[in-house]
């Protein structure tokens, strides 16, 4: 059975532009990113901006393979893959003929999440792995119906690609802005009521002692908005409850952070992750 590492993180480019502010890609996140080398790596608000040439070559040298979806003045993701997984289809997946990479979702609905779907195969198993994030308005003369309902719409786009992808086996891993928790089959889940039917949630427990949250709101409320979601038609993926983690261990003053801890606020801090690195194993 292979094991296949996953880590999942919003590193709060902030749609910035590397020539326009002081926004950079710090090397220690970079060597924290890279860690223990996982096997797969996912990166939400991901930009090309300074410290970008260090982190490609790291990821070069550690033979990793990657793909982003980056346009300017936006946020964007990155997926980087380790060619050494075991049972990978290499050449399937850097041949451009055989379409497997997605970046945007094919639907009517104007507003959509940022969303970056990469299809490998692995030994006999097709697996999707897609990158997303589920964006919040900024448009300060927003009402608060106006900012709910571009929430909504995000959701509705992502719920129709979930429910229809062909796909076998897929995990839909990122920041989802919203909090599941327990709640994730109820009726009152509304966010993605088709998916919900069909795919498992992967979310640590909530627990503050542990530092079991994901980001910390303007107000000091803890919570968890950073998620993985799976399906395997035919059960030959599965990710454990117990193999899925939250890590703030990167808060310190070494990084930037000063005396804040992983319970305050860090969304004000210019290059600093503001959301839990998020862990979890494939077994197929």
């Amino acid at each position: 059975m292979n094991e296949v590492r996953l880590k999942i993180w919003n590193i709060h480019g902030a749609a910035s532009m590397g020539w326009n502010n002081d926004y950079e890609i710090k090397k220690n996140f970079v060597n924290e990113i890279l860690e223990k080398e996982p096997h797969i790596i996912i990166l939400l608000e991901f930009v090309v901006a300074k410290g970008w040439d260090y982190f490609q070559q790291k990821l070069k040298d550690k033979k990793y393979i990657w793909f982003m979806s980056y346009t300017s003045y936006k946020n964007g993701i990155i997926i980087a893959i380790r060619r050494d997984i075991d049972g990978l289809n290499l050449e399937q997946l850097i041949d451009y003929r055989t379409n497997c990479i997605i970046n945007d979702i094919a639907t009517p609905i104007k507003e959509k999440p940022d969303f970056l779907q990469v299809t490998l195969k692995i030994n006999e198993n097709t697996l999707a792995i897609i990158g997303t994030r589920i964006r919040v308005c900024i448009d300060k003369n927003a009402t608060e119906e106006q900012k709910n309902q571009f929430k909504k719409d995000q959701f509705r786009a992502l719920d129709e690609y979930l429910s229809n992808i062909e796909i076998d086996n897929v995990i839909c891993a990122g920041d989802f802005n919203a909090y599941w928790g327990m709640g994730w089959k109820n009726e009152s889940n509304h966010t993605l009521p088709i998916t919900k039917n069909t795919y498992e949630l992967r979310t640590p427990k909530w627990n503050i002692k542990n530092r079991l949250f994901s980001y910390v709101l303007k107000n000091n409320k803890l919570v968890s908005f950073d998620h993985i979601i799976f399906r395997s038609k035919k059960n030959t993926i599965e990710i454990e409850e117990s193999n899925v983690n939250y890590d703030w261990k990167f808060v310190n003053e070494g990084n930037g952070y000063g005396n804040l801890k992983p319970d305050d606020y860090k969304s004000c801090l210019n290059g600093c992750p503001d959301h839990a690195i998020l862990t979890a194993t494939i077994k197929m």
